[in-house]
């Protein structure tokens, strides 16, 4: 996946179209990304992606949930 200057809920939203879990993105949520990802886990992608942008996640069994830190 490569996207430059998107909106981070496009990203995750293309993300969860990739894998078996459903993503719930807090409202307050609206920060731009630049991305290119190639064979990384859900994790690594989520671990790169989201702490620059102050934003951190949760993952259970049928739900990621991303928020601001």
């Amino acid at each position: 996946m490569s996207a430059r200057g998107v909106d981070i809920k496009n990203v995750l939203f293309a993300l969860s179209q990739e894998i078996d879990q459903n993503i719930v993105i807090d409202s307050n949520v609206n920060k731009q990304a630049t991305v290119d990802l190639k064979n990384v886990t859900l994790e690594e992608a989520l671990d790169n992606l989201l702490p620059p942008l102050h934003l951190e996640y949760t993952i259970d069994e049928k739900l990621i949930r991303v928020r601001r830190e």
